[in-house]
């Protein structure tokens, strides 16, 4: 309801705005004719809402935890254009920096409206093409074995390319030895330190950047080069 009841200011010049819940509806609209449901969705207001996010968890295909999260973005003060995000990850960084596997925009300039069905729908169309590298990735992960050394030489990696401080060690070495949970408590994985990783790294401001690193890292080290999404 707090989204509907922000008011759409006028058009002004060249800025052509358009109402938060219109970016909303179209995806989750198009969303529930690709036979897709949302499992949770947040809506957050910024500036008096003159800035709306919405992040939807979908209800689909998991892998041991894996899913995937489709993000949307508008605003009324000319900050950013109407965006389209999804991946394994959507991050909102503390200027509102959205990064995620797929990301599309569309300035708020004529035809916007018009246009915004497109978008969508260009978007959600790469969907499955996203869930198949989130599965490919996870695979690889699961099925590279990491020795006591490996696993050691890689979080020195991580520690030098800044992924995380060093006084995060001795936790992230806690959580690949014994995880907190019971599905992480497979052999010595790559998927086991990358979960021991995320598990013990925060600071919202950089997080997307450092994802980013350690993921590069760890395709790197069993060879997966996922193909590009046009």
């Amino acid at each position: 309801p707090e989204v509907r009841a922000v008011a759409t200011p006028p058009v002004d010049g060249a800025h052509v705005p358009i109402p938060h819940e219109a970016v909303f509806d179209h995806v989750r609209d198009q969303l529930h004719d690709m036979g897709e449901r949302f499992e949770t969705v947040t809506h957050a207001l910024y500036r008096g809402g003159d800035r709306y996010i919405g992040l939807g968890l979908l209800d689909g295909p998991r892998r041991r935890g894996r899913h995937t999260v489709v993000g949307w973005f508008n605003s009324h003060d000319k900050s950013k254009a109407v965006t389209l995000l999804f991946g394994e990850r959507v991050f909102v960084c503390f200027n509102l920096l959205l990064m995620a596997e797929v990301r599309l925009a569309r300035k708020h300039t004529r035809h916007v409206a018009r246009d915004l069905p497109e978008l969508v729908a260009r978007g959600l169309s790469k969907l499955d093409h996203v869930r198949a590298v989130q599965a490919a990735r996870h695979d690889a992960y699961m099925n590279a074995r990491l020795t006591p050394k490996a696993g050691h030489d890689l979080i020195i990696r991580l520690l030098d390319d800044g992924v995380f401080a060093g006084s995060k060690i001795p936790r992230i070495l806690d959580e690949w030895r014994e995880p907190s949970f019971c599905e992480h408590r497979e052999e010595p994985s790559l998927m086991r330190l990358h979960n021991a990783i995320t598990y013990h790294t925060t600071g919202i401001r950089t997080l997307a950047r450092r994802h980013a690193k350690m993921q590069r890292a760890m395709d790197d080290l069993v060879g997966f080069n996922p193909p590009p999404i046009d």
